[in-house]
């Protein structure tokens, strides 16, 4: 499978899965913190594989450092649900829908393009190859 593929799989799901829950009338903290988990992944494994490959090929240190701004952004919200640290986690919930919406777009216009121009349809198999062995090695967490 080819980077670009996995990166909009993972990307859709996430944007329905925060959507579903975000549009729901009644917060559930169990449904929001599932959303939280499968959405630290998406950072984390963005930011330990395909971040540096991209800074090896390609001189896009300010696109990247706007991604990077967005998921410390999602990081402070996901930390204020999984902590309960708001009186409307609802809300926050809403919120990190409406910042991860804007990301997506974001990432959909500028980051895979520039996958697809930098690396060969063989190179982002070996980059979805690292992803899910990065993902199996050290999975990451919340705590």
């Amino acid at each position: 499978m080819a980077l670009v593929q996995w990166m909009q799989e993972d990307l859709t799901q996430m944007h329905r899965m925060l959507l579903e829950k975000a549009a729901e009338r009644t917060y559930e903290q169990e449904q929001a913190e599932h959303c939280c988990e499968a959405l630290w992944r998406h950072i984390y494994l963005e930011e330990e594989t395909i971040f540096p490959a991209l800074r090896k090929v390609a001189t896009i240190a300010g696109t990247l450092n706007n991604f990077e701004g967005d998921h410390h952004l999602m990081r402070e919200l996901i930390e204020t649900i999984q902590q309960k640290k708001s009186d409307d986690l609802r809300g926050t919930l809403v919120r990190l829908h409406l910042v991860f919406s804007r990301h997506m777009d974001e990432e959909e216009r500028w980051l895979l393009p520039l996958i697809n121009q930098n690396f060969s349809p063989h190179q982002q198999e070996e980059l979805v190859m690292e992803i899910l062995r990065a993902e199996q090695q050290h999975p990451p967490s919340l705590a």
